[in-house]
């Protein structure tokens, strides 16, 4: 936090998910058998502004920007089947603080995240007219400091 109503953060995250590859024909998907492996690495940068309006409770509001690593590999694919690209990432988020001591909130908040052209223009994404990588995440967290 840089003043008591301006806040700077930064946070590097990572999502994994196994699945595995399928076809797709007229909107029917048919499992093809073969492991699929998906990573997202998103990182971001927000700033935003703090409103205490009361003794125990602050909302806030801001936005940002960062970068989505999006890697994709699989059994028996070619290497340029495999995916390994980064994207810009906007969001905006909001969310409430209740103070629980003087030295720990609880938050809960919400953000939207659009990552344009983050599924590029082939595969499943292209087949379901999908093509943005982003969505909305909802978080609980613990701070602890002043």
């Amino acid at each position: 936090m840089i003043h008591d109503k301006i806040f700077v953060q930064g946070s590097f995250e990572q999502f994994k998910k196994t699945g595995q590859r399928v076809f797709v024909s007229d909107g029917e998907v048919f499992p093809l058998g073969i492991e699929d492996r998906v990573t997202i690495n998103p990182f971001t940068i927000s700033a935003g502004y703090r409103v205490r309006t009361s003794s125990t409770l602050v909302s806030y509001f801001g936005g940002g920007a960062g970068s989505y690593r999006l890697r994709e590999t699989s059994d028996f694919a070619d290497p340029s089947e495999n995916v390994d690209e980064r994207h810009t990432a906007y969001h905006a988020l909001g969310g409430v603080e209740f103070g629980i001591s003087k030295w720990v909130l609880a938050a809960f908040e919400a953000q939207y995240t659009t990552v344009p052209d983050g599924l590029g223009g082939t595969g499943v994404g292209e087949a379901f007219n999908e093509s943005n990588l982003g969505g909305t995440s909802l978080r609980f967290k613990i701070l602890v400091g002043r």
